[in-house]
């Protein structure tokens, strides 16, 4: 497992805080021994706000939320381990140094880019920059995939030439997706915004000839009305069954809201618009 972000490869033409050119400008770069781990050069980049952050944004309640999104980050880094893959994450400026607290021994960067996609698009090409071969990339609000599922995601993106792994989540979006350096990742055109991010990615991987693994599809957190129907979830499904305790905390922060009490607890927004993507303030700049 890599240490820090160390320093660039000898002759990139970026630093952490540039965006990386794409894939038909990007210069081919012989990286460090040390970038990512000798042995897959796997990668697990997660593109993330802070947990609070995201407990915020989600119209949560900040302590229990923000538990919550910790623990599914957790889990993404206990994945890498699982793997041999690295741990890389890229966040908004405002995050980086909260996310650099939580996980002092990744590498942790800013993200770049004028739109969500463009993001999306240049943390793809800073991990590839970095010298990996495949990248898993998630996000912070929906538990990881099951050991078995990232290993079996890996070994796809190992084995193809091209190829593409997508975790679906249940509303149209995706809550993870796989490239590996030999393929097509200008994808900074998809309607990241949209309720079927996963069917233009799949759409994509075709058009572009790219070999396809799919997960099977799981829901995500996006407001507060998802809480129950995820704590029901968490009875019999594998990947929220070990957040049930924090899911029920959760629940406890906005019951009496929800079972007849006004007055909604602090930060709390329980017609949150958030769907994917960025928080709605944060959209309209895009």
């Amino acid at each position: 497992m890599q240490t820090g972000c160390g320093r660039a490869a000898p002759g990139l033409p970026w630093g952490l805080d540039a965006v990386p050119p794409s894939p038909a400008s990007a210069p081919v770069v012989q990286a460090p021994e040390d970038s990512v781990n000798a042995a897959a050069r796997r990668a697990i980049l997660l593109f993330t706000r802070a947990p609070e952050a995201e407990a915020r944004a989600k119209g949560l309640p900040v302590e229990a939320g923000s538990r919550l999104f910790e623990a599914f980050l957790g889990g993404w880094r206990e994945r890498a381990a699982q793997t041999g893959a690295d741990l890389l994450v890229v966040a908004p400026s405002e995050s980086v140094r909260t996310l650099r607290r939580l996980f002092p021994d990744a590498c942790v960067a800013a993200q770049q880019g004028p739109s969500f996609g463009a993001r999306v698009e240049a943390a793809f090409s800073f991990a590839f920059a970095r010298g990996a071969g495949a990248v898993l990339m998630a996000g912070c609000d929906s538990p990881p995939l099951e050991a078995p599922e990232v290993e079996a995601a890996f070994a796809h993106l190992d084995s193809s030439a091209g190829a593409m792994a997508l975790a679906p989540a249940e509303d149209g979006g995706v809550n993870a997706i796989g490239l590996n350096a030999a393929a097509d990742r200008r994808i900074a055109h998809i309607r990241w915004l949209g309720a079927d991010v996963d069917r233009q990615l799949r759409a994509f991987a075709r058009r572009d000839g790219l070999a396809l693994w799919l997960s099977s599809s799981s829901p995500d957190l996006d407001r507060v009305r998802d809480l129950a129907g995820l704590y029901r979830l968490s009875r019999f499904a594998a990947r929220w069954r070990v957040f049930r305790a924090l899911l029920r905390r959760l629940l406890a922060g906005v019951g009496e809201f929800l079972s007849g009490d006004r007055r909604a607890p602090a930060g709390v927004a329980l017609d949150s618009p958030i769907t994917r993507g960025p928080p709605r303030a944060l959209s309209l700049s895009l």
